[in-house]
């Protein structure tokens, strides 16, 4: 008879389960908002430079400028230039507007659309940038995976509007002396009558007040309160 050879039973061994990493699904939430706020930046960058771009391509673009100078029965404000204005109503109370050229407006829309388009180019190569390399790539001792781009342009960006921001209350807009004479016509006078006027910058507190009027004028009684 055949001698068979027993060979001894190996036990079958099965693959031991991959164990995900305790800090796993905080690393995925982290990332997903990342690119929720990625998404939400980006559209928010392209629609701003949409309104930017339909904004200064408008012919007649003009902007009101308001002091409390302009109010008590004011209808007309000439400046020391000789030009005319009429007064308009304001939607803040205690104050009247004179309707001007929106030069420095058009200036402003203009940088917007230079600054949203080097922004979106800076994302897009620091994108590439942070692709390329990883948390051990180092450039003369320096990690390069890091946006360096926009890091730095946001902090260049804020200085410049920072310091544009300081001349634009510390001066009237293009077109406004500092005396100008305001026509007055009362009810309960038969013939009107003309003040001379002296007028000062904005401020600070001229400037928010006025871009918070604009931010929130379309919101009506809940901004104004009636």
């Amino acid at each position: 008879m055949a001698q068979l050879d027993q060979q001894p039973l190996v036990p079958t061994t099965h693959p031991s389960h991959t164990h995900l990493h305790p800090d796993a699904l905080r690393y995925a939430l982290i990332a997903l908002t990342s690119f929720l706020l990625l998404v939400i930046l980006l559209a928010l960058q392209l629609f701003g430079l949409y309104s930017a771009v339909h904004g200064q391509r408008q012919p007649d673009l003009r902007v009101n400028w308001c002091s409390p100078a302009f109010r008590d029965f004011a209808v007309a404000v000439t400046t020391g230039n000789c030009q005319k204005y009429t007064v308009i109503d304001s939607s803040s109370n205690g104050i009247g507007c004179i309707s001007l050229p929106g030069d420095q407006q058009r200036d402003w829309l203009t940088g917007t659309i230079i600054a949203l388009s080097v922004a979106l180019v800076c994302q897009v190569l620091d994108t590439i940038l942070m692709l390329l390399t990883n948390s051990k790539t180092k450039w003369r001792a320096v990690k390069a995976q890091r946006p360096w781009l926009t890091m730095f342009g946001g902090v260049i960006m804020l200085v410049v509007l920072v310091v544009f921001g300081v001349f634009n209350a510390k001066d009237l807009p293009k077109g406004v002396t500092e005396a100008v004479w305001i026509y007055r016509k009362e009810p309960s006078r038969e013939m009107g009558r003309v003040c001379r006027g002296l007028l000062n910058p904005p401020g600070l507190r001229g400037v928010m007040i006025g871009y918070m009027d604009g931010l929130f004028e379309s919101w009506g009684g809940v901004y104004h309160g009636h």
